[in-house]
């Protein structure tokens, strides 16, 4: 797959054949990028069809070879319609998006991991968060092991969603190291911080109740927490597509999953199945189970062969986590790109 770089910040920006001599905003840091068309063979005539599936395209005569697009102006997103949404990427990845319907792409969600490529990066992240330990407990260079892994990590989780809200049905590929504030340092940030926001209810809740000395107190900010955890995904998906610009429009935020209630509440469910795969089905049974095993063939846990049904394990729980998270992450994606016709705000 071809690839763009940022004239503003550098980054790698990753586009299929359909996007092809388009203006589109990067993802990072929202300046106008142009992307080139790749000539599959500049000698021979290529003669242009439609695209079926409701694709944006017309029909192009023949041509020996490609015709550079008029170079993008301003890097800033417009601001806000007269309707209230926010518009950034190019209105033509809204009709291109649309080809089954909502809960047919949801299905596939479930089936897309059996497909030799998406396994492929399953297992190299995966494989990656599973040696994460080894440096995890060194002195200093723990820390930046931590942004490393995890930055690289969380990065794959938003391009998920920004691939699937632009169309393609294909997990990313492993992300590209840009240094380490850029891969490590800012997606840790940036995930974390959908995590604050999503708690900011709670929080002001344990201050304004002056704390949880009561059980009535304690009750109110479980709920305040539940509360902010519902937009989770709505700000997941609004920092994935815009920045962290619309979550200061906490009213159009708030009205993002009343787009269509039904879907959203399906990619509440997919987040509670992952959170069990990863915190129960995977970490307690799993583990459970390899200790047992691990018993009955009297295999000591400091042996070689105990330290590689630890390191088996560890991959395994790594890969049910991934894969569960990756799936609630595409689901978020979906949302945007069959919904946001609806929404208040669009980035395309």
């Amino acid at each position: 797959m071809p690839t763009q770089t940022c004239g503003s910040c550098a980054t790698q920006i990753r586009y299929g054949p359909k996007h092809q001599g388009k203006a589109v905003r990067c993802p990072k840091c929202g300046s106008a990028v142009h992307l080139p068309i790749i000539p599959t063979n500049p000698t021979t005539p290529e003669v242009v069809e439609p695209e079926p599936l409701g694709y944006d395209i017309e029909p192009q005569a023949p041509r020996t070879a490609p015709s550079p697009a008029p170079a993008p102006t301003g890097a800033a997103l417009p601001p806000p319609s007269a309707t209230g949404g926010i518009t950034g990427l190019p209105d033509r990845l809204r009709s291109a998006r649309v080809q089954r319907g909502f809960w047919q792409d949801v299905g596939k969600s479930f089936t897309f991991l059996s497909e030799l490529d998406n396994s492929v990066v399953i297992i190299g992240y995966a494989f990656l968060m599973t040696i994460y330990p080894v440096f995890a407990f060194m002195p200093v260079i723990g820390i930046g092991a931590m942004f490393v892994f995890y930055g690289m990590l969380f990065a794959f989780y938003f391009d998920i969603v920004q691939t699937t809200a632009g169309g393609e049905d294909d997990l990313p590929s492993l992300s590209e190291w840009d240094g380490f504030v850029d891969s490590g340092v800012l997606p840790v940030l940036k995930f974390v911080g959908t995590s604050v926001v999503a708690s900011l209810p709670g929080i002001v809740g344990i201050f304004a109740l002056g704390g949880l000395r009561e059980g009535q107190h304690i009750i109110a900010v479980i709920l305040l927490f539940a509360i902010g955890w519902f937009f989770w995904p709505a700000i997941v998906l609004a920092v994935a597509t815009l920045g962290y610009g619309l979550v200061l429009r906490v009213d159009l935020l708030v009205r993002t999953p009343f787009a269509s209630f039904g879907a959203y509440l399906a990619i509440i469910g997919m987040l509670i199945v992952a959170m069990f795969l990863q915190w129960f089905g995977a970490s307690a049974f799993l583990g459970d189970t390899t200790h047992q095993v691990m018993s009955r063939m009297n295999i000591a846990p400091a042996s070689v062969p105990g330290f590689l049904f630890g390191v088996f394990e560890s991959f395994v729980i790594n890969a049910i986590s991934i894969s569960s998270t990756a799936i609630s992450m595409r689901l978020i994606g979906l949302y945007y790109r069959h919904y946001s016709p609806s929404f208040p705000w669009s980035a395309g």
